[in-house]
């Protein structure tokens, strides 16, 4: 009997056990695999014409996203996009640099920055399933473009919309909509009118045309 009921408390404990392993991801998990996403206006920008440079932006404008303050992102795309110079967007993806950063450079800079593992994660995170070829050309192209240029903050788009508007201008041209039009009839507009002389004279003008005849310089011809 007791040795029975220890084989059945041993099955209870590895079930527990194993439904807690296939239970689903934590919430850090959930966040730490979660996009990045940033926020600004489009500004487009005519680029110097070198081959990288028309790379990132996959046949079209070169487009940054001015962020809070003074930092900007150049965005790396995998497709032509179209953007409104100067609208606000919210953009989804993958922050090169903040990924150089976990990983850092175990190669103690041997091999130049960045790594090419650190380039090939960035792209395969931000595009997964892309083919082979089409992989490595977007890591070579990222690589060659963070070398030439190591402070820019170079942003792959996986997903970019207009950005909602802000609470409170939404408010206001909702109220200002909601405001009816009163037309008044022309009679009672009439009524209201204001009879009497439209200008009125300055000060002391009166006085002046009035003045002493014996005051010359003071009376009026």
């Amino acid at each position: 009997m007791n040795y029975k009921t220890c084989i059945f408390y041993s099955l209870v404990i590895s079930l527990a056990a194993l439904g807690g392993c296939s239970s689903g991801p934590t919430a850090k998990e959930t966040k730490k695999g979660a996009p990045d996403k940033i926020q600004g206006k489009a500004k487009i920008v005519q680029e110097s014409g070198k081959a990288s440079d028309a790379a990132l932006n996959a046949g079209g404008s070169s487009i940054y996203i001015m962020g809070e303050g003074v930092r900007r992102y150049r965005l790396f795309l995998k497709a032509p996009i179209d953007v409104v110079e100067g609208e606000e967007y919210v953009v989804e993806g993958v922050y090169a640099q903040k990924t150089f950063d976990e990983i850092g450079d175990p190669d103690q800079g041997r091999n130049g920055y960045p790594l090419q593992a650190s380039c090939e994660k960035v792209v395969r995170t931000a595009w997964p399933g892309l083919a082979f070829d089409a992989t490595d050309g977007h890591v070579s192209v990222l690589r060659a473009f963070v070398k030439r240029y190591p402070a820019r903050n170079v942003f792959l788009v996986s997903k970019i919309t207009p950005a909602p508007a802000k609470e409170g201008a939404k408010k206001a041209a909702d109220d200002e909509k909601e405001i009816p039009e009163i037309s008044v009839p022309a009679d009672k507009q009439k009524a209201l009118l204001i009879e009497g002389q439209s200008t009125q004279p300055a000060p002391g003008w009166h006085w002046l045309h009035n003045a002493p005849a014996h005051h010359p310089t003071l009376a009026l011809p």
